[in-house]
C-alpha cells in the first residue's frame, strides 16, 4: 500500500497555483459561525460528482460554512460497513494532513501572543536533537529544514507505537542527517518536531493547545487529537478487492501536529471559516500564513487558485481509514470540508469543485463577506 508521507504530495500538483499575495482590510473577529439549516438540496451536478467520487470510499461527506454557517451539507454511503450506519458531515474519521494547517494556526497565535519567533532557532526553544538545533520554526512549516520524511515501508511500523508526548515522536528521525536547507522537501516529521517546540514555548499539552486555540473557538464539536489507547481510525475502513472492510489497528499518537486529527467534514469547513473570519488569529497573521508562498506552499497552508483564478488555500491528507481534504475561498471565506472514511484519491479537486459551484450559490450570496 503506497503512503507517500499521508499522500500529501497529490494536493500540490491539483492546486493549478496562481500566486496571490491577498491583503484585505482588518476587521473585528465576531462570534463563531452558527448551525444554520443548510441548503436542503444543491445541484444537480454536485450529487453527480458526489456519486462518482463516493465511488473510492465506503463513505463521502462534505460541508461548506461561510461567515455565517453552514451553507450546504451532504454524504453517500455508509461510516460503518458493518452496521450499514449512514455517514453524514458530522461523522469524524482520521484526517491525517489537514492536521498540518491546524498545527500552524497554533504557531501562529504563539506569535501573536509574543511567545514564539519563527526565525529563532528552535535549540533556543526546546530540547532537540543537536542537529536540529539551528532550525527554525519557519522552516519547519515551510517544509524547508532539510528534515527526511517516510522511507519506503516506514509509516506502518511507526503508526504501531505510541507516544505520550511530542517529544516521544523525535526518536524515529532524530539521528539522521539533515538534507539541503532552504529547499522544498514536504516531511510529516517537520510538524511532529514542530508540535514539541509549540508544547515547549508555550509551557502546556500540545494537545490541550490545539482544543483550545482551534477546535472550541471554531466549533469544531467533532474533533479530536488520537488519544493513546484508540487502536483503529474512528470509522475508518481499507479496501480489500472490490468490497472494504474495517481498518487494521494501527496508533496515530505519535503524529501530533502532523496528522493526528480526527475530525468530520463539518468540522474542517468550519476551521477554514473560522480562520479566514479572524477567530482564531487575526487576519492580518492568517493573510502572512499564505502571501508570498514558495513552492505552492506557505506557513501550512498550500496556496493554489481555482479554474477561474480566484485564489485558495489547501490541504489534503491520507492514509490507513481516511482521506481528507479543506479548501478555503481566500476572497470570500467559503470553506469545505471533505472526508472520505479509506484511504484513497485526493479530495482536493472535488473540494476544490464544491467550492466554485457555493461561490455561484444564491444560498451563499446572503452571507458572503467579501474583502
Amino acid at each position: 500500500m503506497r503512503r507517500a508521507a499521508d499522500r500529501h504530495a497529490a494536493f500540490a500538483l491539483l492546486l493549478a497555483v496562481t500566486a496571490c499575495a491577498h491583503e484585505p482590510p482588518p476587521s473585528s473577529p465576531g462570534p463563531a459561525p452558527q448551525a444554520v439549516s443548510p441548503a436542503t438540496s444543491y445541484p444537480a451536478e454536485l450529487a453527480e460528482r458526489l456519486t462518482a467520487v463516493g465511488a473510492n470510499y465506503p463513505g463521502v461527506a462534505f460541508a461548506v460554512v461561510g461567515p455565517s454557517g453552514v451553507i450546504w451539507q451532504g454524504a453517500t454511503g455508509v461510516a460503518d460497513t458493518g452496521t450499514g450506519a449512514a455517514i453524514t458531515a458530522q461523522t469524524p474519521v482520521s484526517a491525517y494532513s489537514v492536521n498540518k494547517p491546524m498545527t500552524a494556526t497554533v504557531a501562529m497565535w504563539l506569535v501573536e501572543q509574543g511567545k514564539l519567533d519563527l526565525d529563532r532557532p528552535i535549540g533556543e526553544l526546546a530540547a532537540v536533537p543537536p542537529a536540529f538545533a539551528t532550525l527554525t520554526s519557519r522552516e519547519l512549516l515551510t517544509h524547508t529544514s532539510g528534515i527526511r520524511d517516510y522511507r519506503k515501508g516506514e509509516w506502518l511500523p511507526n503508526a504501531l507505537r505510541s507516544c505520550a508526548a511530542p517529544k516521544d515522536a523525535l526518536a524515529a528521525f532524530a539521528s539522521d542527517p539533515l538534507g539541503a536547507r532552504g529547499a522544498y522537501r514536504y516531511s510529516t516529521f517537520n510538524f511532529e518536531l514542530l508540535s514539541h517546540v509549540l508544547e515547549s514555548v508555550a509551557g502546556e499539552p500540545f494537545n490541550e493547545m490545539m482544543t483550545q486555540r482551534v477546535f472550541a473557538p471554531a466549533g469544531m464539536s467533532h474533533a479530536s487529537l488520537w488519544q493513546v489507547g484508540l487502536r483503529r481510525p474512528p470509522n475508518g475502513h481499507e479496501r480489500v478487492g472490490a468490497t472494504f472492510r474495517a481498518a487494521r489497528a494501527i496508533d496515530n499518537s505519535c503524529k501530533y501536529g502532523a496528522g493526528s486529527v480526527v475530525a468530520s467534514a463539518e468540522d474542517l469547513a468550519r476551521f477554514g471559516a473560522s480562520l479566514w473570519a479572524g477567530r482564531l488569529i487575526s487576519k492580518t497573521t492568517w493573510r502572512a500564513m499564505t502571501a508570498g508562498a514558495k513552492n505552492n506552499y506557505g506557513l501550512g497552508w498550500g496556496v493554489g487558485a481555482l479554474e477561474d483564478g480566484s485564489p485558495v488555500a489547501a490541504h489534503s491528507g491520507s492514509a490507513i481509514g481516511g482521506t481528507s481534504a479543506i479548501v478555503i475561498d481566500m476572497e470570500r471565506g467559503i470553506s469545505v470540508g471533505m472526508v472520505g472514511n479509506a484511504e484513497g484519491p485526493s479530495l482536493v479537486a472535488e473540494a476544490k469543485a464544491i467550492l466554485a459551484l457555493a461561490r455561484k450559490s444564491p444560498g451563499a450570496a446572503g452571507q458572503l463577506e467579501p474583502q
